[in-house]
């Protein structure tokens, strides 16, 4: 399998943290994170990591909104995508194409919750 390094730091001064997400046949076409900014704020930072290759990603912010396009997924420069987050929602959907261009076959459709960073896919 190959590794996927992904790293983020709340500010210029704190140490960044570190994942791996080990990508083999079996890996979801996507991971999040979340970044809780400060405990008062009524948002949280939704970073969307998508597998190289995939196509694009799509965002809900619960089970009735279409999905609205956050990221291409194309290239390493514009694949992931930084969306503010209700803070604690657990009914926010990611939708990931397959990556061939015709905009069609889902990769991974679903709730975020299940794709975030602290499952046993991000090492």
């Amino acid at each position: 399998p190959v590794s996927y390094d992904v790293s983020y730091a709340k500010d210029r001064t704190a140490a960044p943290v570190f994942a791996r997400w080990r990508i083999s046949p079996g890996s979801p076409a996507v991971l999040a994170f979340v970044l809780r900014i400060a405990p008062t704020f009524t948002s949280d930072l939704l970073v969307v990591v998508p597998r190289p290759g995939v196509g694009q990603v799509s965002y809900s912010p619960d089970a009735t909104t279409a999905f609205l396009p956050v990221a291409s997924g194309r290239s390493d420069a514009n694949g992931s995508a930084l969306l503010p987050r209700v803070a604690g929602t657990t009914v926010d959907r990611l939708q990931v194409l397959d990556g061939d261009g015709n905009l069609d076959r889902p990769r991974y459709r679903g709730p975020v919750d299940p794709v975030l960073c602290g499952a046993p896919v991000c090492g």
